[in-house]
C-alpha cells in the first residue's frame, strides 16, 4: 500500500515497534512524525528513516502523558507537513510494581496517563485534521 504524500505521527517511535512502524511508513512514502521521550534514540531513528528513504521525518521530543505536549506533536505536525492523515498511538509504558508497593497508586496514574490518557488527547487533538484529510 502506498502513503505517498500522506502525513503520519507515529507516537513512541524512538525504539521498538514505533520505530519500526515509523520506518516502514516512511519506505512507503509518508511524511512522518516521530516523538519520543528519549533524544538520542529519537535521533537514531531520524537518521535511520533519511538514510532509507531521503525523506527527513519530523523528529518531535516530548512526553504524551503531558497533555500540552501531546497536542504540540498534532499542532507542531499540521504546521510542518501542512495535515493530518494518520495517526498511530503507539507510546506506552510498564510496571512491575505490585499493589503492596508503597508507590503502587503512583505508578498506576503514571500508566494510566501514558497508556490511555495520553492515546485519547492524541485522538481528541488530531480528530479534525483526521477527519478534513478523510473528506479529501
Amino acid at each position: 500500500m502506498s502513503f505517498t504524500n500522506k502525513v503520519v505521527i507515529v507516537t513512541g517511535s524512538s525504539s521498538g515497534i514505533g520505530a519500526s512502524t515509523a520506518i516502514l511508513f516512511a519506505r512507503e512514502g509518508a511524511k512522518v512524525t516521530i516523538t519520543g521521550r528519549n533524544v538520542e534514540k529519537l535521533n537514531k531513528v531520524e537518521k535511520e528513516i533519511d538514510k532509507l528513504t531521503g525523506n527527513k521525518p519530523l523528529a518531535i521530543v516530548a512526553d504524551i502523558s503531558k497533555e500540552d505536549d501531546a497536542i504540540g506533536i498534532v499542532n507542531k505536525t499540521v504546521s510542518h507537513f501542512g495535515k493530518l492523515d494518520v495517526l498511530v498511538n503507539n507510546a506506552g509504558v510498564v510496571s512491575y510494581r505490585g499493589i503492596f508497593d508503597s508507590d503502587y497508586l503512583t505508578e498506576f496514574d503514571r500508566i494510566m496517563s501514558t497508556n490511555l490518557r495520553a492515546a485519547a488527547t492524541m485522538t481528541y487533538a488530531a480528530m479534525p485534521h483526521l477527519v478534513t484529510t478523510r473528506a479529501t
